[in-house]
């Protein structure tokens, strides 16, 4: 998915007739039709009710759902410089060192990522985008990193910084902050890169971008990471020291999605088999940082009323969104998607609130509005697709509207 992926559906719900005695009386009225007649919603084997939501299974369950309350804290670098709109790695929650190496993130070196596995690194996001020519390969990145404690984020930063390397002057800035510059770097022509970090208690708060000249990098990077020492205020820290009691759901969202299969490869990264990298409850701000700038998604979510968001992550996905109004919700459907249904595309559903769509060679992704709530799925073939969306639209009933 693209930082996502998309499905949803309604429910025609039939009405119990009471029937009188076997006589001949006469009832006056209109006719009714047979209630036995009204449309079955085929759901095949999907679950049709709201799921309970377990405890985290590991650790990282508990860490991966922190990321996400973190990633509402953190800036959306085009914000700070619009070159970078471009989204140009996957945005989840950082749960493992791995996904700090230079690959995926400009912030530090494979030696550096590798050392921060023994500091206690917990979870963190970080916000990380190209620029809109897509041809330079210029970088923006800034976000927050969490570790069990503040000892552990300050050893951490002594660790990594680069032998002969002085703490970045700030005390104009950042009074009593330590802020660093731990990969200062010539990628190639045109591309110089500076990586900063601020120790703030138990949080790393970073920042870095590749630009085509230092002055300009360190200048942008300054900037950046003023940005995001601001936001990081809003961030409020639940406890990480008994994961199993990490709360994992919020106003029954995680409930209203399905549970995907599971997914062995998931364990390296600290997770439970069970999810994904995308995996849990988020509001409509840390959805967007799933979106490029320039794409129609990211900024319908910072409008019309969506407020919360939440997804099992896997590849057959089930996303729900939660808006403020039914109203805004359809507003929001019908925005991102083109619906031109003559009929509707799953019998027993309005037609004006669910979207399908064949995404070439991989399968069929469906929306459905409820209310005020869309359900996005995705399956490999139209049936379970239909099928899915069909039960998603019956799981709804139980949403507060």
């Amino acid at each position: 998915m693209t930082g996502s992926g998309g499905r949803w559906g309604t429910v025609l719900v039939a009405a119990v007739a009471v029937l009188a005695s076997a006589c001949s009386q006469v009832v006056s009225g209109s006719p009714q039709a047979d209630p036995s007649a009204a449309p079955r919603l085929e759901t095949g084997n999907y679950p049709t009710t709201a799921q309970e939501v377990p405890a985290a299974a590991r650790p990282g369950d508990a860490y991966q759902q922190e990321g996400w309350r973190i990633a509402d804290s953190v800036i959306f670098v085009s914000d700070v410089d619009r070159r970078f709109s471009r989204r140009v790695t996957p945005a989840w929650p950082v749960i493992s060192t791995k996904m700090l190496v230079p690959k995926n993130l400009p912030h530090f070196t494979d030696v550096q990522a590798t050392a921060l596995g023994g500091y206690n690194l917990l979870t963190g996001f970080i916000d990380n985008r190209g620029d809109t020519g897509a041809t330079t390969g210029l970088w923006g990145s800034a976000g927050v990193l969490r570790f069990r404690d503040a000892g552990s984020a300050d050893r951490a930063l002594t660790a990594i910084t680069p032998a002969g390397a002085k703490p970045v002057d700030t005390t104009s800035t950042f009074p009593g902050s330590r802020v660093i510059a731990v990969r200062t770097e010539t990628l190639g022509a045109g591309r110089e890169l500076i990586s900063l970090v601020m120790l703030r208690g138990d949080l790393w708060v970073v920042a870095a971008v590749v630009l085509p000249t230092v002055k300009e990098a360190s200048e942008v990077a300054a900037k950046m990471l003023r940005a995001q020492y601001d936001r990081t205020a809003d961030y409020k820290p639940l406890p990480l020291d008994t994961p199993s009691e990490y709360p994992m759901d919020q106003d029954a969202m995680m409930t209203l999605v399905f549970p995907g299969p599971k997914n062995p490869a998931l364990l390296e990264f600290g997770l439970s088999a069970d999810g994904g990298l995308l995996r849990g409850y988020r509001t409509a701000r840390a959805e967007a940082h799933l979106w490029g700038t320039e794409e129609k998604r990211h900024t319908q979510l910072l409008q019309n009323g969506p407020q919360l968001v939440a997804s099992n992550g896997d590849e057959s996905l089930s996303r729900v969104t939660r808006f403020d109004t039914a109203a805004n919700a359809q507003a929001f459907l019908t925005a991102q998607f083109p619906i031109s249904n003559t009929e509707s595309p799953i019998e027993g559903i309005d037609k004006n609130s669910v979207y399908c769509a064949s995404i070439e060679r991989t399968g069929t992704m469906c929306t459905v509005r409820r209310g005020r709530y869309l359900h996005e799925t995705f399956s490999t073939t139209a049936q379970k697709a239909y099928q899915q969306t069909a039960a998603a639209y019956l799981v709804l009933s139980s949403a507060p509207q």
